[in-house]
């Protein structure tokens, strides 16, 4: 069949995206771990059904809580089965109940739930309380829909009891958008504000309107086969002005007394937040007007659109997307003050000079350089939607004339060929939160040598790096040994925002490296610290961040107290870890060159200096994961070069088929929509397809 996913292309993905979901789905634990309002309240719920069904079996769905299940056996569950499909999860929660000592009481069965049939629980009774736990932000999206259908319908008993017993939904239309950034005109940059199916938000964060007044979806009832009929809701807005978003939310009652919600925002629950559903069509509205929306809950989850447009085809949604980190680099005020300060400085200084923007994204920085009053700016940007969009700033906010737009990487630049002469002025926001993840090194030596002249300014012109040693590390939580997530720590690199995070500096933060952007070479560098240890821990991690100096006057930093919103801390997880007492002395290694950070301790000096280090115990399954998550990351570009030298309607078929059974594959929303977008994009069929 066309586009079956038995075809080679097919095949691919799929095995592409279960790698992806076996090597980070552990990753999301740390968070629900954390959640103990969450794990409380269902701990409640549990032991009120649990003193009235003593020695009940317990069956908990895929995705579940492995401390709920080991919080199930201490309040006197006589046995809990924990389904889970995925492989690097059932392995892992094996090992936390080994450690655990419950061998003889938990049992994790390795299949869909969808897949289970009663003769599986060859047990001598059958489970009497069944635990949802697989609820995300969506309610829905993790197949809550159909687990709960299987479940009554082929698993248990007609006098089981389920926990939750039932969900109010709650949807608000809002006005999410790019307008106004620093007195530009951005508001192109919309149509890339979509998600295949709904985004993970904390909508306190965001710069939205509330457009009307939450409405009541629907209230699901989990004590049966779910009934999910459409409905539709009836709004009037609060305001004149553009809906493009439904915020939705829930309130979940476990048991009779027991209840947990994510409304904003008064949530009790850290792990969930709120979904964001983009609409497919946006919905302008003046004040006062009354309005519908249709509410569709089925087994994909719940999705909204307003009442009388159609809601496409999966596939004919599909739209090139961009990072949301976009959008809050464009929300970030004290980012963009600062840049523009630097930028009105150097242009006054040199107002006839020649101005670079390299990776110009939305063109703000370029927009920038042209209200000050550069004569003449190149805009380079290698994606081309982005491109698109900057071109169409540049036209909406009066500045084309100045801004010449090249679609290129700038290090296949070339004077005069993409830009008329060379840059007197480098401006760049290429930069993340490890500093040098986007290659801005790179770049800007491709530049010097180049595309500059000799005596140039540079935005940003310097940066210091910073560093500490770290615990960061899970290990008792509610008198349960769970120290085997820390397995999903090793060797691992993340970038965290310290202060949503628990975690111990073991150091005090100390300058690691420094980077004057004016120089024409970059040598890679091997450093060497001696940092005392400032309290007593288990070292297993080091953060850094820098200040950035975007001229002599201006600087930002991402340090964890600062005000910067768009870029987080870097944190280098180690292969190992090491025991720290007070005034310990710790020898840390960095290393730079022109893409990346590193640091970490070697083992042998840390023991040669009277230390002592701990290996974490890494079983086969691992290994061969990790091995597993390497080929992934190599296989990527390898999937995109099959899907551009297919037939276009074989891979839009494939594509298709994967978005209708996503939910069935047992596919994360997130992830999913993620890699399928992005993968869709840079095929060429968008464009192609003209869609």
């Amino acid at each position: 069949m066309k586009g079956d996913l038995s075809s080679i292309l097919g095949r691919r993905l799929t095995k592409y995206l279960n790698s992806l979901h076996e090597a980070y789905l552990p990753q999301q634990l740390f968070e629900r771990v954390a959640d103990t309002q969450r794990h409380e309240a269902y701990r409640k719920a549990l032991a009120s059904k649990l003193a009235r069904k003593p020695d009940a079996h317990v069956l908990q769905t895929e995705r579940g809580s492995i401390l709920l299940a080991m919080e199930a056996i201490r309040l006197g569950a006589s046995r809990v089965t924990l389904c889970e499909p995925w492989g690097s999860l059932a392995s892992l929660y094996e090992m936390i109940i080994h450690d655990n000592d419950l061998t003889d009481r938990i049992i994790v069965t390795r299949k869909k739930f969808v897949d289970m049939q009663s003769i599986d629980l060859v047990l001598e009774q059958p489970p009497t309380l069944l635990v949802c736990y697989n609820l995300d932000c969506g309610l829905l999206g993790y197949g809550l829909a159909a687990t709960l259908d299987h479940a009554w319908k082929h698993v248990l008993p007609k006098n089981a009891e389920v926990i939750p017993e039932h969900a109010l939904v709650y949807g608000c239309p809002i006005e999410l958008r790019t307008g106004d950034t620093n007195g530009f005109d951005l508001s192109t940059f919309n149509r890339y504000r979509w998600s295949l199916f709904y985004d993970r938000v904390r909508l306190g964060e965001e710069p939205y309107q509330k457009m009307a007044d939450p409405q009541s979806c629907s209230k699901l009832d989990f004590t049966q086969a779910l009934v999910c009929e459409p409905r539709t809701l009836e709004f009037t807005s609060h305001d004149e002005g553009i809906i493009n978003a439904i915020a939705f939310w829930f309130e979940l009652e476990l048991d009779g007394q027991n209840r947990i919600t994510n409304v904003p925002p008064t949530s009790t629950t850290s792990s969930w937040h709120q979904a964001l559903q983009y609409l497919d069509q946006t919905l302008p509205v003046k004040a006062n007007q009354p309005f519908s929306m249709n509410v569709g809950i089925g087994p994909h989850g719940i999705r909204f659109r307003p009442e009388g447009m159609e809601d496409p085809l999966p596939l004919l949604r599909l739209k090139p997307i961009v990072p949301a980190w976009h959008f809050t680099m464009l929300a970030d005020t004290r980012r963009n003050d600062c840049y523009e300060k630097a930028i009105t400085h150097a242009v006054k200084k040199n107002p006839s000079g020649h101005v670079l923007d390299i990776g110009t994204g939305t063109g703000l920085l370029a927009l920038m350089a042209a209200r000050t009053g550069a004569s003449h700016i190149t805009a380079c940007e290698r994606i081309p939607h982005l491109a698109e969009v900057a071109h169409t700033h540049f036209l909406k906010n009066g500045f084309s004339d100045r801004i010449q737009l090249s679609q290129k990487d700038s290090k296949k630049m070339k004077v005069p060929d993409d830009m008329p002469q060379k840059a007197h002025i480098l401006i760049s926001e290429t930069i993340d939160h490890s500093l040098l993840g986007e290659g801005f090194l790179e770049s800007l030596m491709h530049a010097r040598a180049h595309l500059m002249v000799d005596d140039p300014t540079i935005i940003p012109a310097s940066a210091t790096v910073y560093a500490t040693a770290l615990e960061l590390r899970t290990d008792e939580v509610s008198g349960f040994n769970l120290s085997a997530l820390n397995l999903f720590r090793h060797r691992h690199y993340q970038g965290i925002k310290l202060h949503e995070t628990a975690h111990r500096f073991l150091t005090e933060p100390f300058e690691a490296f420094h980077f004057n952007f004016y120089e024409r070479n970059f040598e890679a560098q091997q450093k060497h610290f001696e940092a005392p240890a400032i309290d007593q821990g288990i070292c297993n991690a080091i953060a850094f961040w820098y200040d950035l100096s975007l001229d002599e006057e201006t600087m930002i930093s991402t340090a964890p107290n600062s005000d910067i919103t768009a870029w987080g801390q870097a944190v280098i997880f180690l292969d190992q870890e090491f025991i720290v007492e007070k005034g310990q002395i710790l020898p840390i290694t960095g290393q730079a060159d022109n893409q990346s950070l590193q640091f970490y301790i070697e083992p042998l000096n840390y023991i040669l200096e009277g230390g002592r280090s701990q290996s974490l115990e890494i079983p086969l399954w691992f290994n061969e994961l990790s091995e597993e998550e390497v080929e992934m990351h190599n296989s990527t570009e390898a999937i995109r070069s099959i899907i551009q030298d297919e037939y276009s309607y074989i891979c839009k078929s494939t594509l298709d088929i994967l978005v209708e059974q996503h939910t069935a594959l047992g596919y994360d929303p997130g992830l999913f929509s993620d890699f399928i977008t992005q993968i869709y994009n840079t095929s060429g069929l968008q464009q192609e397809d003209g869609l």
